[in-house]
């Protein structure tokens, strides 16, 4: 297990039950929310040692961040501690009036993604 898995799965906690918000991503599959030990600095010293591309200003949907860092599941939850720490902007149907079924296939053939911001 890399460092930045390492520090995401000590700095996230489960989101399910709580209301979406600045505060949760819900990533479709699941939702996630920060601790408040999750550093933006570090999170991103180490996510640009592993994942270098995925801060070129392009989107990087979850697909193609699963075989990057080899699990889907630890994949999203990257993603959604980016997003929660202001890394990156994440794009997904959680935000379409659509039934959750409907959201599910969309990010199953990859209509979740990110893309950093350098705000």
């Amino acid at each position: 297990m890399g460092k930045l898995l390492e520090y995401v799965l000590e700095n996230i906690t489960d989101g399910m039950g709580e209301p979406t918000s600045e505060l949760v991503a819900d990533m479709i599959f699941f939702k996630v929310m920060a601790k408040p030990t999750a550093n933006k600095a570090i999170f991103e010293k180490l996510a640009r040692e592993e994942f270098l591309g995925w801060f070129d200003g392009e989107k990087h949907s979850y697909l193609q961040n699963s075989r990057d860092v080899g699990d889907r599941g630890y994949a999203l939850m990257i993603m959604a501690l980016g997003h929660l720490l202001f890394v990156w902007d994440l794009m997904t149907p959680a935000i379409l009036d659509i039934s959750i079924n409907t959201q599910k296939r969309m990010a199953e053939i990859g209509m979740l993604s990110i893309q950093y911001n350098d705000k």
